[in-house]
Order: C-alpha cells, then sequence, then structure tokens
C-alpha cells in the first residue's frame, strides 16, 4: 500500500464528517468513574500553544 497523502488532505482539509460507532457496556460505571477522576487531576493545556507552524484557527 502507497501512502499519497490524499486521504489527509481529504480530511483535514475539505472537513468530511467521520462516523462515530457507539458500543454500549464497553466499561463498567467503576471504570468510566476512575477515567474521569484521572482526567479531571490532569492538567490541560490549549492546545494552540504547542501547534508550532500549523493553522491555529
Amino acid at each position: 500500500m502507497t501512502y499519497t497523502g490524499s486521504w489527509v488532505y481529504r480530511t483535514r482539509y475539505k472537513h468530511e464528517s467521520g462516523m462515530l460507532i457507539c458500543i454500549p457496556d464497553i466499561l463498567s460505571k467503576a471504570e468510566v468513574a476512575d477515567f474521569r477522576r484521572i482526567m479531571d487531576a490532569t492538567e490541560w493545556e490549549d492546545g494552540r500553544s504547542t501547534a508550532g507552524r500549523s493553522p491555529r484557527w
């Protein structure tokens, strides 16, 4: 398989919509609560500050 970059162009620059698939009951309520606790305790930074030369929309 060769990579031409067309997929990246098509998805990033043409703003095509993707598909989300919902699969119920993958995580238990306790696992979700633990994940949310970890995410809430994490320090977050605005991605624009680390984007470098990428577009800053």
